[in-house]
């Protein structure tokens, strides 16, 4: 390695010798500049690493963007959850204090419009999330050179093939594109378990309550449910950035290796 540089072992950028940290994502050089034995170790890894990479290209694995599909995820999450709390409301206004069903022409309508615009998100959402961590999936190959447990065909129906199902594969694809870290994967857990608390806390509310006062611990455990949606719904628009970010970082990471193993070589 010549004397006048150093190479930052993060990003593989050539800095100066002066520069006490990397012009490029500014880690300190104590920490990130990158041996001569560090270097010849990267450089092998490289070259292994664009073997695989290559042929997972010749097996027809290559990167396609995820961000359109994410883009309509989003707001189908946000317009699902709307819909089940205006739902909710309008079946609430709709029962009478003793839990008798009030017939009212315009409750009657205003809950019939909502049941039916909800079942289309639900149904609209689950092709949407389905299509968009399909692609994830078939991305992983071209990004980090491993292979996914789940094909994108089986990541396309998770979510009505087994219960556990869309945990998997997210929980699967970020234990690939984190390398390990277990933060991104904390996510995916508060998630789930948030998403099924909100369809099974309610059951128990209305058990712990008694049947003397069925109809209030329905009422109380129909709240309930509701917030833990809207949890449930945050955490999953935050597992979509997560998933979006990480692809964008393995992207970098192979474009290090690909295209910038020159500078590991220096």
């Amino acid at each position: 390695m010549a004397s006048d540089v150093w190479i930052c072992g993060d990003c593989r950028s050539v800095n100066k010798a002066r520069e006490k940290r990397c012009y490029k994502c500014r880690v300190p050089r104590a920490t990130a500049e990158l041996t001569e034995a560090a270097a010849a170790i990267s450089a092998v890894h490289a070259r292994e690493t664009q073997t695989v990479l290559a042929r997972a290209a010749r097996m027809g694995a290559r990167y396609r963007p995820t961000w359109p599909l994410a883009l309509l995820v989003i707001p189908v999450i946000l317009a699902t959850t709307a819909l089940t709390i205006a739902w909710t409301n309008a079946l609430a206004s709709a029962i009478g204090p003793d839990g008798e069903y009030l017939n009212q022409p315009v409750s009657s309508h205003s809950l019939d419009a909502l049941s039916g615009a909800l079942l289309i998100a639900l149904f609209g959402g689950l092709l949407i999330w389905s299509a968009w961590i399909a692609l994830v999936v078939a991305n992983v190959p071209a990004l980090t050179a491993r292979w996914p447990s789940y094909s994108p065909i089986g990541a396309f129906f998770a979510p009505v093939r087994a219960f556990r199902g869309p945990y998997r594969v997210v929980w699967g694809v970020l234990a690939i594109l984190t390398e390990g870290r277990s933060g991104p994967r904390l996510i995916v857990v508060c998630w789930w378990v948030a998403l099924l608390s909100a369809y099974l806390a309610p059951t128990f509310v209305v058990l712990l309550r008694g049947p003397e006062t069925l109809f209030q611990a329905v009422l109380v455990a129909m709240q309930v449910r509701l917030v833990l949606l809207v949890i449930a719904a945050i955490l999953a628009i935050a597992v979509v950035v997560i998933v979006e970010r990480e692809q964008r970082a393995a992207l970098n990471r192979r474009a290090s290796v690909v295209l910038g193993e020159r500078h590991v070589l220096v």
